[in-house]
């Protein structure tokens, strides 16, 4: 069985997801004239992105090499107290994006 999207019923229409999607894209959009704020989220998308193609790698070799999932376990507890302390010395108000 295939799946298809629908047609849409007159022309210029989308269906009902590609609609989301483009007010999705929309906000992004609409905020990419802010100046330092779209440098910030941007920064902070790609590093995200980053983190979660390398993180599973990561883990994938913690527990090949040693065969148990405890450092995995300290490695995640780690990362979120360095979440934490580096979340916390970012001064927003310094850099006008507060």
């Amino acid at each position: 069985m295939m799946l298809s999207l629908p047609r849409p019923s007159r022309a210029g229409s989308l269906p009902q997801g590609m609609k989301l999607a483009t007010h999705f894209c929309r906000v992004f959009d609409s905020a990419s004239r802010e100046g330092p704020k779209t440098v910030l989220a941007g920064t902070m998308n790609f590093c995200g992105n980053m983190a979660g193609v390398i993180v599973p790698i990561l883990i994938g070799l913690i527990v090949q090499f040693t065969g148990s999932y405890f450092l995995v376990l300290i490695f995640f507890v780690v990362m979120v107290m360095l979440l934490a302390i580096f979340s916390s010395v970012i001064d927003y108000r310094e850099r006008g994006l507060a």
